[in-house]
């Protein structure tokens, strides 16, 4: 199930000079979901865990 958020609900708690920039590039942050950001604008970007290429970043094993 995607999700139905909005992209302005997901950069809620951003510094308004973040939320600046989205909307020069993309427009208004309400008019799509995160979803359809995620499968437009940014489907070319890939999430990756920087604990794998810098591990003392990772949780301690004792906190997973």
């Amino acid at each position: 199930m995607a999700s139905r958020s909005t992209a302005e609900w997901a950069l809620g708690r951003t510094s308004p000079h973040t939320r600046r920039r989205f909307e020069e590039k993309f427009g208004p942050a309400g008019q799509f979901t995160v979803a359809d950001f995620t499968t437009g604008p940014a489907a070319h970007i890939e999430i990756i865990d920087i604990a794998t290429l810098v591990p003392s970043l990772g949780l301690a094993d004792e906190l997973l």
